[in-house]
């Protein structure tokens, strides 16, 4: 009897929907003619009958877009309301009545024919015809991933993104957006990330606030995202559209589950957070949100990549076998579903935190990896870029920082580092490591607004913009740094809680270490507690005189720790109860030696660095790309100790003086390196006339403070001659010099103004290079690496020159 009634209910249902069959009234475009690359929009009046206009099993609309070559693309509609702004108080009202649009993004010149129809249980409609031209215009289209480490623009131009997050807004989104936003563009920013949270710009949570529960999206942050996404446009910048992040599906990590609309609690499906995961249920309404977030801004250029998850590794129980397969299925499926969706094929990626799954970069639905790296180490440049060529090399992919800072917190960022030294360090190093652009900070409301960081950006775009990453197909270069007077190796731990870690490190008597980027835990776990993650790190270190080697603690311990160190398997010295921000450390014998760090004590302290005095590694760090025809290549060169740190507790350090670098695998030739100055982006001086060796190019630096970026192409013109020209005397000493010592020169009797000096050998060859202003003072010139004989050194200005003959014995 009770199947006999549902039937009957059935029909009677069918014959009710189908006497109010689904009807298109009519089709309103907003302009009959838009620029290639941009948004067509029409308003469709349509009568249908429906509960939710969102849901589009319930009603939905789409559009069939025919390109003047026959092309066809398919989009969906969407159900909005209209707002007006009063751009005094950044204040929304209503405007109008809500209804149905389509949107659209050309991709031809000439006239594009369409069709619309709606569909609901009904049935579906006739279809209605429309056409508008597409007219050129100076978009160069949308983002793309390309056979190179790089991301470009459909015109072929490239894309280096170079900004921040800027993930929600402070108070109100209109007024604090449209501060950040015209700071950011005039900055010559190109990048930003957006969160849909529900305390920002989210379009689905839990009934009350603005939200009305699951598949009814917020329609006041929505016309928020439309007038973003119109705002970045204006200021060149392109948007990283994260459409989940890990509280709404954790429990622990930042919660947020217990307000989840998918949760039972809430009336959802979800009695657990991982069946947002593995619930079919949970993913078609996942995938209805999809629809909506495509139809609505997939016309939009400026949307740089979707990105499905922030830290998804934070979500409940990931580090399980059965939910870390169920997330890696869940980005495979939504990625596929998202790229069948899309018709302007925007970029997919997701992000980690800690943890990750290698498998799921490898899913060929991701098309770049993402990192986010936060630790309070000296030089976060490092880990960061290191990080990146980590992926480069496992994954094949493009790369991306998304997220980095010394501060997990962001806690007295201000105090701590007040003009951004960490933020300007990790950038250009990320930049130049073979990234696709430059790694993004975090903390834009409380520090980078505050402080009015935004200049960091300017000279980092302008130097990238004279480097074509792109065209020359550029990828890491071998490279290392030289000179400089000497420094200190310090090792930085970047491995997270439970993170696999590296257990033996190798370092040369240049400070070569390998692994390249060994991978050190930021805590050393106890002997009681957490004793399945223990992993003590052992360093095996030549030192041809002697040294010391130091272990720095972080901020952070456990109960009872201690920082115990061994030199060749024997206890040399045990610290219990090791205080945070400490140092402790044991002389090291000249020769091959095996070094143990291990925690004797209750439970863990966390570590800041491992330092190590007496190898030969220069003080300043070298991070650099070059073209696949080696034939260019550009870096950056940074003096170690002028980090955020070193700045904070022991003010400015030394300058780099004699510093240089040498490039392996260059193609054989004679070369220039144009320096420029970071703080400008403009050149400072230009070195001629370099010749490789053996397949490798060895280039003096100029002295420098901080920083210096540098771009190294061929020079086709003719090494200057030797004349002598410039009507000045110089005094060089010792004459003859041994070999490996200091040549002086004395420039006390000199014009004002700047010179090169330059050093040759009886071949012509120029073997060094360096830039001096006469201020009085006695040059010093190193002749490491020179071999017996003699040479030239010759001190010009402009084009005149004087020459002055030694012998290196």
């Amino acid at each position: 009897m009770k199947g006999i009634l549902t039937l009957a209910f059935m029909i009677l249902t069918s014959l009710f929907l189908g006497a109010q069959a689904p009807t298109i009234n009519s089709i309103n475009p907003l302009s009959n003619s838009v620029g290639k690359f941009q948004k067509f929009e029409a308003l469709v009046d349509l009568s249908a009958t429906f509960s939710n206009p969102y849901d589009y099993d319930q009603i939905a609309l789409s559009g069939i877009f025919l390109a003047p070559s026959g092309k066809q693309d398919t989009v969906d509609g969407f159900y909005m309301q209209d707002f007006s702004l009063n751009t005094s108080s950044g204040n929304l009202s209503v405007a109008g009545n809500a209804g149905f649009r389509i949107r659209f993004s050309p991709t031809e010149i000439g006239t594009w024919n369409f069709i619309v129809k709606v569909k609901t249980a009904a049935g579906e409609s006739a279809a209605v015809s429309g056409s508008f031209e597409c007219t050129a215009s100076d978009s160069p289209g949308f983002v793309r991933k390309n056979t190179t480490n790089y991301l470009s623009f459909d015109s072929g131009a490239p894309y280096i993104p170079v900004g921040q997050n800027v993930c929600w807004q402070r108070s109100n989104a209109y007024l604090d957006y449209k501060k950040w936003l015209g700071s950011m563009g005039a900055a010559q920013s190109n990048f930003m990330r957006l969160w849909l949270a529900h305390w920002g710009l989210g379009i689905e949570w839990r009934n009350g606030n603005g939200f009305e529960g699951l598949k009814r999206y917020r329609q006041n942050n929505a016309w928020h995202i439309d007038w973003m996404l119109e705002e970045c446009a204006r200021q060149g910048i392109y948007m990283m559209f994260c459409i989940n992040h890990h509280g709404q599906v954790s429990s622990n990590v930042n919660p947020n589950w217990s307000e989840n609309p998918y949760n039972t609690a809430n009336g959802g499906p979800c009695a657990q957070t991982w069946n947002f995961f593995d619930l079919p249920a949970a993913k078609n309404l996942h995938k209805n949100r999809l629809r909506y977030i495509v139809a609505r801004w997939g016309f939009s250029t400026n949307v740089m990549a979707w990105e499905l998850f922030n830290e998804v590794s934070f979500t409940d129980q990931f580090s399980t076998a059965p939910v870390r397969d169920a997330v890696r299925s869940w980005h495979d499926e939504m990625g596929q579903y998202l790229k069948k969706l899309d018709a302007r094929k925007h970029l997919v990626t997701t992000s980690y935190g800690g943890e990750e799954d290698p498998e799921l970069w490898r899913l060929s639905s991701m098309d770049f990896t993402q990192n986010h790296l936060y630790a309070e180490v000296d030089n976060i440049e490092k880990a960061v870029s290191g990080k990146g060529l980590d992926n480069l090399n496992a994954f094949g992919k493009p790369t991306y920082g998304g997220e980095f800072g010394i501060s997990v917190g962001g806690e007295g960022l201000s105090n701590i580092d007040p003009n951004g030294i960490h933020i300007h360090n990790t950038m250009w190093a990320s930049a130049f490591s073979g990234a696709l652009g430059a790694a993004a900070t975090w903390w834009w409301d409380s520090y980078v607004e505050p402080r009015n960081l935004y200049p960091l950006f300017t000279p980092l775009s302008k130097v990238l913009a004279k480097v074509p990453l792109l065209q020359g197909n550029f990828k890491p270069a071998s490279a290392r740094s030289t000179g400089g007077g000497g420094g200190e190796l310090s090792i930085a731990p970047v491995s997270d809680w439970g993170q696999a870690t590296d257990n033996k490190i190798v370092v040369d008597e240049t400070g070569a270490i390998s692994p390249a980027n060994a991978r050190l835990g930021r805590f050393l776990y106890g002997s009681q507690f957490n004793t399945q993650l223990r992993n003590p790190p052992t360093f095996e270190v030549f030192l041809p005189g002697g040294g010391k080697f130091k272990v720095r603690t972080g901020s952070g311990k456990g109960q009872g720790p201690s920082v115990a160190i061994y030199l060749d398997d024997k206890l040399i010295k045990d610290n219990p109860n090791a205080a945070i921000n400490s140092t402790f450390s044991i002389d090291v014998p000249a020769g091959l030696h095996r070094i143990k760090v291990d925690n004797l004590g209750t439970d863990w302290i966390n570590i800041g660095a491992y330092q190590i005095e007496g190898v030969a590694t220069s003080p300043h760090n070298v991070y650099a790309v070059q073209a696949a025809n080696r034939d260019m290549a550009a870096g950056w060169v940074h003096n170690a100790k002028y980090n955020w740190r070193h700045v904070r507790d022991q003010g400015i350090p030394a300058s780099i003086i004699n510093g240089g670098v040498t490039l392996n695998d260059i193609l054989d030739g004679t070369y220039k390196v144009s320096f420029y100055d970071c703080t400008t982006g403009e050149v400072k001086t230009t070195l001629k006339g370099l010749n490789t060796q053996g397949g490798k190019l060895n280039f003096g630096v100029p002295d420098f403070l901080w920083n210096l970026a540098f771009i190294v192409e061929k020079d086709d013109t003719t090494v200057p001659t030797l004349e002598v020209s410039l009507d000045v005397s110089i005094n060089i000493y010792p004459n003859p010099v041994a070999i490996g010592a200091v040549l002086h020169v004395d420039t006390r009797n000199l014009p004002s103004g700047e010179y090169r000096i330059d050093v040759f050998n009886v071949s012509g060859q120029l073997t060094s290079q360096k830039i001096i202003g006469a201020t009085g003072q006695v040059e010093a010139v190193s002749t490491v690496g020179l071999v017996p004989g003699a040479y030239l050194l010759r001190l010009s200005q402009g084009d005149r020159a004087t020459v002055v003959r030694f012998v290196v014995q």
